[in-house]
């Protein structure tokens, strides 16, 4: 009777090291799963301001966009709360320095391409929008016209640094799932 037995001892001996890696891999693998969900969706946010950038946006676009500015916070905080707790996990983690760094750009970066700084540049861009002149219901002034090219400016600067947040994401993301 053939010894059943090797084989099955061959296999285990040979995916334990892929188990220990992967197993020490969770904290790294729910960092930028979390990560991912502090993204900006083009069916999210997004779409309102691109529509402010292109100049096309109407009352209804910015009440969504203030409304969904409003109920994402709550979960935002959390995210952002978990993510700063996980550093401590990460630390002592093969390669969890360099996803502690790809954190701190997300929560912390100097050039304001962070979650909390583009949702408060978000804010800003409605109270603006909300404090500009009284659109007339016919031909626009020149003061309207400048405003309203003003909010698209802002909304445009906004679209490119969240465009530059995402890749963050997607750096953080690859860098842990395809090593």
């Amino acid at each position: 009777m053939p010894d059943v037995q090797a084989p099955l001892w061959e296999a285990i001996r040979d995916l334990v090291p892929e188990l220990t890696k992967w197993w020490t891999d969770r904290p790294k693998r729910r960092v930028a799963s979390a990560a991912a969900d502090l993204m900006f969706w083009p069916d999210g946010m997004l779409a309102e301001l691109e529509k402010i950038a292109q100049g096309n946006a109407t009352k209804k676009d910015i009440t969504a966009l203030r409304r969904k500015l409003t109920e994402s916070q709550s979960r935002v905080d959390e995210i952002i709360r978990d993510l700063n707790d996980s550093r401590d996990v990460l630390r002592d983690r093969p390669d969890g320095l360099a996803v502690i760094a790809q954190i701190n750009g997300l929560l912390h970066e100097s050039r304001g391409n962070t979650k909390l700084v583009l949702r408060q540049d978000i804010l800003s861009l409605l109270d603006a929008y909300a404090s500009r002149s009284k659109p007339r219901k016919k031909k626009k002034t020149k003061k309207e016209l400048q405003e309203q090219e003003s909010l698209a400016t802002r909304a445009l600067v906004i679209c490119n640094s969240i465009e530059a947040f995402n890749a963050a994401v997607r750096r953080l993301h690859r860098f842990v799932f395809e090593p």
